[in-house]
């Protein structure tokens, strides 16, 4: 049996593996990227996560869900009772070059970590160069040719981040210690913002406070509380957040 270090350094370097060479070797070869998601035993990038740092993986490897809702890709990786996630938040393409912001999470009930990544590569199918690794939350990042990237602020990339459970990587960042909840009414879902009030979780609407509603169709619409009311910020249409 794997020792613990073992364990979590295999699942570690498969994520990293992953943003480096995963990636754009996924895109390379050819897929098609309207297929969001390929049956784990076809998928030759989890074979190699399997094959080479002895990892299994229980999820399919989300590609190009760029609607601005959730990451552009990412991918899960488990070994024994130790797993973790590696999911690309941010995308950014340039004549210059491809700029990408990563989150890497990993752990178990006993331990867990986070890491931020900012990740370069000339073209979507070349291999990734990690620019900067970070156990603290980056709101954004500038690059040496001047090019920046922004880390979006959102109930949903909360929902996904989970800040509360890493409070040493996001003190005294916006995200610190903030909390979202999905409530669900009728046909809609809203994802809010909640805030301790009388010892309980409740709905937080203070200005700036935000909610993301799920309509029917599918539509999702970000509002924001200013003044005590709640004001529609933009539209996105694309697949419901995952909950």
């Amino acid at each position: 049996m794997p020792g613990w270090q073992e364990i979590v350094s295999d699942t570690n370097k498969a994520l990293i593996w992953f943003i480096t060479d995963g990636v754009g070797e996924y895109y390379s070869q050819g897929y098609d990227p309207a297929a969001y998601r390929h049956r784990m035993d076809e998928n030759p990038i989890i074979q190699r996560l399997e094959q080479e740092f002895h990892v299994y993986n229980q999820s399919e490897i989300i590609i190009d869900s760029e609607d601005g809702i959730y990451s552009a890709i990412s991918v899960a990786a488990m070994k024994g009772n130790y797993g973790g996630s590696a999911e690309n938040y941010v995308r950014k393409k340039t004549k210059s070059g491809i700029y990408e912001y990563w989150v890497v999470k990993a752990g178990n009930r006993d331990h867990t970590e986070i890491l931020f990544v900012i990740a370069k590569a000339p073209t979507m199918s070349a291999p990734r160069t990690i620019v900067l690794r970070s156990k603290r939350f980056l709101e954004s990042y500038t690059f040496e040719d001047g090019q920046s990237i922004e880390f979006p602020d959102s109930n949903v990339t909360v929902s996904s981040l989970i800040p509360h459970l890493y409070p040493e990587a996001f003190a005294g960042t916006k995200l610190s210690g903030k909390r979202v909840r999905w409530i669900q009414e009728d046909e809609v879902s809203r994802l809010v913002e909640i805030e301790i009030v009388d010892g309980q979780w409740r709905e937080k609407k203070t200005d700036g406070a935000k909610q993301l509603h799920i309509l029917p169709d599918g539509k999702a619409v970000e509002y924001v509380y200013k003044g005590g009311i709640l004001v529609k910020v933009k539209n996105k249409i694309g697949d419901r957040p995952r909950k």
